[in-house]
């Protein structure tokens, strides 16, 4: 069986070496090394690469993909050289231009579908009792897919109602405040899935008891998806990482309608999703009719007058 770890260690090690910071890449390829060991895979193909690179849970306009890419790439040569059935991931083969396009957004009456349906067709007693949860948690808190998979138990913060984000994709740590009614909703699962996994620290589990892949679990949501008949039509199909986008949608449009400054809460929103970057948060501003319209409402008339000579 192929240490992934140990060769995710060593090519680093290689890398700084030869004076490389490397430190972005560290980051970005522990996602892609977790998946392949996850799916116990023998050889980085060019198909597993592609499928990681291009994950639907980027910001919108960010970078992710060409850092991805550039990522897996040095991995993969390094990887071909000690042995050729690694694959190399060819320069052009993925277009790394992402448009800043209009998300999908979910409605209530959608979330809670997609849970019912979670929670009687997928296969198996722990995933019927997972996936409600995943879908739940992702709705509630706009966190990351691979924020979401990569919690521990220890994260959960049932006295002060809060969650610890930890290793974000951008290496920083962060604790969320969550509703009493989603604690609640945690606590119960860990005691259901308590008696049916092996010892580990991961807050939700797959059908086997272990942490959750995210290409397992973006395949049976998709499923879950088409089941529901949601998104059909549409000219953005709903993922996963649409939770993310409903949410800071919802939260904007519910300060709007209470008439709190929109604007001046925007850097709270960035600071509980994680941003990096405030461009991020603000782009949910034109993804919201409503709130665009609302701007433009404030923003005075434009009069052109002409110089007195």
């Amino acid at each position: 069986m192929t240490d992934w770890k140990q060769h995710h260690h060593d090519y680093l090690a290689l890398r700084r070496g030869l004076g490389h910071g490397l430190a972005d890449a560290a980051r970005v390829l522990k996602f892609l090394v977790d998946e392949l060991v996850t799916e116990e895979a023998e050889f980085l193909t060019v198909e597993r690469m592609t499928a990681w690179v291009t994950a639907p849970d980027a910001e919108p306009g960010s970078t992710v993909w060409q850092r991805r890419a550039t990522a897996a790439r040095g991995f993969a040569r390094y990887l071909s050289g000690l042995e050729p059935r690694h694959e190399l991931l060819p320069q052009g083969l993925i277009t790394l231009h992402q448009s800043w396009r209009v998300p999908f957004i979910y409605s209530p009456a959608q979330v809670s579908a997609l849970m019912r349906d979670a929670g009687v067709n997928v296969r198996g007693a722990i995933p019927q009792a997972t996936y409600p949860t995943l879908i739940g948690l992702l709705s509630c808190t706009g966190m990351r897919i691979g924020e979401a998979i990569s919690l521990d138990k220890g994260d959960l913060d049932c006295g002060d109602n809060t969650l610890m984000i930890r290793n974000t994709k951008f290496g920083k740590t962060r604790q969320i405040p969550i509703d009493p009614a989603t604690v609640a909703a945690l606590t119960a699962y860990l005691a259901q899935t308590a008696n049916r996994s092996p010892a580990t620290e991961a807050l939700l589990v797959s059908g086997t008891g272990r942490r959750l892949c995210y290409k397992s679990v973006n395949e049976t949501f998709r499923h879950i998806v088409d089941r529901c008949g949601i998104g059909e039509g549409s000219a953005r199909r709903p993922t996963l990482h649409s939770f993310r986008h409903s949410f800071a949608v919802t939260t904007l449009t519910r300060w709007h309608r209470q008439g709190r400054d929109v604007g001046a809460l925007l850097p709270v929103l960035a600071t509980y999703l994680g941003h990096v970057e405030p461009r991020y948060t603000y782009w949910y501003l034109s993804a919201t009719p409503e709130l665009m319209a609302a701007a433009a409402a404030k923003v005075p008339p434009v009069t052109i007058r002409r110089e007195q000579r």
